[in-house]
């Protein structure tokens, strides 16, 4: 699908194209629930307990957030090919609904089943909290998104919401959902299967803050700095993409890649 679009976007010669922006966002929409979404799912209901000694916490309620995911993300798909009218909008409502309602039961599940168990919390246990949240969050965000752009009275001030919400979004599904579970995923993992020892300073603390400020404050100063145009705002959006660089190194360095 995305390679149909680029492929198109090469053809005509032009980035900017109105027409198939439904397309592109609802490729996307697949990508990040549909693709990452439901693997980052399955893995958790699989292996989370595991982690924590303990069962699953209501495994039939686990299954019904694969069918509310992928019935979501089809009437999303539907919604975002429709653009505008009341079956986008309907569809639209519909999708945001059960796409909420299945993450909030998978952040529910997942946090019963820690509460569950009688081992003691581990420190990459906060990142992976904190994806969890961020994922929700911008579950709620993309359905604003959604109806943003599916109730603009034209297509220039479409393309005016996009530019003020499709890059917050994006952020929050790539550093905030992504990010922080392969940053608390891989400390359990990496270390162990490639012999890399622990690190001889624990700097987990300093990199659940910077990766969760840098992204509030990314999120924040965008949004300002596109509806202000504020020098200030823009100083600050720049202060957050280094502090997503101190944060990437410190990964870096906690993991055991330099030794």
């Amino acid at each position: 699908w995305g390679v149909i679009s680029l492929l198109e976007i090469s053809l005509r010669g032009e980035l900017l194209q109105p027409g198939l922006l439904p397309a592109i966002h609802a490729h996307a929409h697949a990508m990040i629930f549909g693709w990452v979404g439901l693997f980052v799912m399955g893995f958790a209901y699989q292996s989370f307990p595991r982690f924590k000694m303990t069962t699953l916490w209501k495994p039939r309620l686990a299954n019904l957030t694969l069918y509310l995911m992928v019935g979501g993300i089809l009437a999303r798909g539907g919604a975002d090919l429709l653009q505008h009218g009341e079956a986008a909008l309907a569809l639209g409502t519909v999708s945001v609904g059960v796409e909420v309602a299945a993450i909030a039961l998978f952040v529910t599940i997942i946090l019963k089943t820690s509460s569950q168990s009688i081992m003691p919390h581990n420190p990459y246990e906060k990142l992976i909290t904190a994806s969890l949240a961020w994922l929700l969050i911008q579950s709620i965000f993309s359905g604003f998104f959604f109806f943003a752009e599916a109730t603009a009275a034209s297509s220039g001030q479409a393309i005016s919401r996009i530019a003020l919400l499709d890059a917050p979004l994006r952020d929050m599904q790539l550093f905030g959902f992504a990010a922080l579970i392969i940053a608390g995923v891989s400390q359990r993992f990496v270390p162990v299967v490639y012999g890399l020892g622990q690190p001889t300073q624990d700097r987990q603390g300093l990199i659940f803050w910077l990766m969760n400020g840098s992204l509030a404050l990314d999120v924040a100063s965008y949004m300002a700095f596109y509806t202000t145009g504020s020098s200030v705002a823009a100083f600050f959006l720049e202060v957050s993409y280094i502090m997503m660089l101190c944060w990437a190194v410190l990964l870096a360095i906690q993991l055991g890649v330099f030794k």
